[in-house]
């Protein structure tokens, strides 16, 4: 298998195929495994070479200002975000905040999820977490107040909740953040 530096057959001829083609696979099954390896760095060299001194090409490159269509309106949704982080320890009506964002509760919920990939509610509960975390690691309140002041109705609720999203009880937490 020979290479011709600065020509477009620098690619091992192994690794020039068509998707139909199953030379690809047999060239690689009739390897050594040392040339393989020889291979396998020579195709990290050339990727490593072109990612580095070409720029992306534009079909790569998101546009200018890209907002993926359906969704709620960026205004609607800050409006909506805002309403989360200033009442974050009530209970969360889905007619109040889709009222918010001047929509139908139907039509709210998918567009919240369409604009951000989770529920409403799941979104809520993600930053009733976030901000119990930073009540952890910033005051020794007992975690039944961290977890009624950020509007879970118990503490049981909290732990699920933390342990689903953080990954640790909301006592380790608080251990590994001291």
């Amino acid at each position: 298998m020979s290479i011709h530096p600065g020509t477009s057959s620098e690619i091992p001829t192994a690794l020039r195929f068509h998707p139909s083609d199953t030379t690809f696979v047999e060239a690689f099954d009739s390897m050594s495994p040392l040339a393989f390896a020889d291979v396998l760095d020579r195709v990290r060299q050339i990727v490593a070479k072109t990612v580095s001194s070409a720029p992306a090409p534009a079909a790569l490159q998101p546009p200018a200002q890209a907002r993926p269509s359906g969704g709620l309106s960026p205004t609607a949704l800050r409006r909506v975000r805002a309403y989360v982080e200033d009442h974050i320890a009530e209970r969360f009506d889905m007619d109040v905040l889709a009222d918010i964002a001047g929509l139908s509760t139907c039509h709210f919920s998918r567009a919240f999820k369409q604009s951000l990939g989770l529920p409403p509610y799941n979104y809520v509960v993600k930053r009733r977490v976030a901000t119990a975390a930073e009540l952890i690691e910033q005051t020794d309140r007992p975690l039944v107040d961290v977890a009624q002041s950020v509007g879970f109705s118990d503490q049981s609720h909290f732990t699920r909740s933390f342990v689903r999203i953080v990954g640790e009880t909301p006592r380790a937490f608080r251990r590994r953040n001291r």
